[in-house]
């Protein structure tokens, strides 16, 4: 499914939570193709979380935003969080690097923010 296309979003079923993780993580490949990059990391997340205004969405950003705010990344990480904030049916958690060894404790984290249903920013690190 391509998340940022407008008709694929209308298809896809309706929700009561939603977590919002998809992302072209790598700097190189941001930079490389900012306009391409933008549309996964930028433009998709927004649409979903408009989309499912009705569910709660928890959106998966990055500490780029305040460690890499100058790359294209950081820029596109903080696009999403400026407009996903802004409404009160979205979450926004921020972690530092995950890895293999410390995902399970970010998933645990990331499911106490969806069960606490409050909307905002929450740094996990």
């Amino acid at each position: 499914m391509d998340i940022g296309d407008p008709a694929q979003i209308a298809k896809l079923p309706a929700a009561d939570l939603v977590y919002l993780v998809a992302a072209i993580p790598s700097f190189v490949h941001c930079e490389a193709d900012p306009r391409g990059t933008w549309r996964v990391n930028a433009d998709a997340p927004v649409a979903l979380a408009r989309y499912y205004r009705s569910a709660f969405v928890v959106f998966v950003s990055s500490d780029a935003v305040e460690f890499c705010g100058k790359t294209e990344y950081g820029r596109q990480k903080a696009y999403v969080e400026s407009i996903l904030l802004a409404w009160d049916h979205v979450a926004v958690v921020r972690p530092t690097r995950i890895s293999r060894e410390v995902a399970p404790k970010v998933a645990d984290y990331m499911l106490g923010v969806a069960m606490n249903r409050r909307p905002g920013l929450y740094r996990w690190s």
